[in-house]
């Protein structure tokens, strides 16, 4: 029987890493795409503070996918992949915990089935990593072997999402200033 490290890599390895790279592809190209909107509308923004830690704690979900997948490709341990997916399991499952909260004893709304349906498809991503990531043969591959960390893969990956979560926390700032620029003036008394 071969040793772990020399047998070829298990196909539910490329499976979880593949979930992950579209996982955080969704993830860092919604920041883009809401944060563009909220820039580009006309309404603007309500409410700075909660859509800043979206973004960045939605940037930071991302680059944590992307990395553990990388660090899993390189035939490097699971855990940072593991905790990822724990960490999005648990969003979506907030998400779901709030939608559903915020509808309960009454009629949900539109917007309230696409969330709960968003959060639901944004589930299946995790837990079927997490699946994968427990098989057995994928925990005896996983770590095997010492390769180099790649320092400049991780570099390059978290400067380009720092500077998409910068990007996307400058376009926030605007829309709310733009907010408080074009609100009425209401007169005293």
């Amino acid at each position: 029987m071969d040793h772990p490290a020399t047998t070829a890599r298990p196909r539910a390895v490329v499976a979880a890493v593949m979930l992950a790279f579209l996982q955080a592809g969704l993830y860092l190209g919604g920041v883009v795409w809401q944060s563009v909107d909220v820039a580009t509308s006309d309404t603007g923004l309500e409410d700075l503070g909660p859509a800043v830690v979206a973004v960045l704690g939605i940037s930071a979900l991302g680059t944590l996918q992307v990395l553990g997948g990388l660090a899993l490709l390189r035939h490097s341990r699971r855990r940072l992949l593991v905790a990822a997916s724990c960490v999005d399991a648990a969003a979506c499952g907030v998400l779901l915990l709030v939608v559903g909260l915020d509808a309960f004893g009454g009629a949900l709304s539109t917007a309230d089935l696409l969330a709960l349906g968003l959060g639901l498809a944004l589930l299946t991503g995790p837990v079927l990593r997490l699946v994968l990531l427990g098989r057995p043969r994928v925990a005896a591959w996983a770590g095997t072997r010492r390769t180099a960390t790649g320092t400049r893969v991780v570099l390059a990956v978290v400067l380009a999402a720092g500077v998409l979560a910068l990007a996307s926390t400058v376009l926030l700032v605007l829309a709310a200033q733009q907010d408080l620029v074009g609100a009425p003036v209401v007169p005293p008394g």
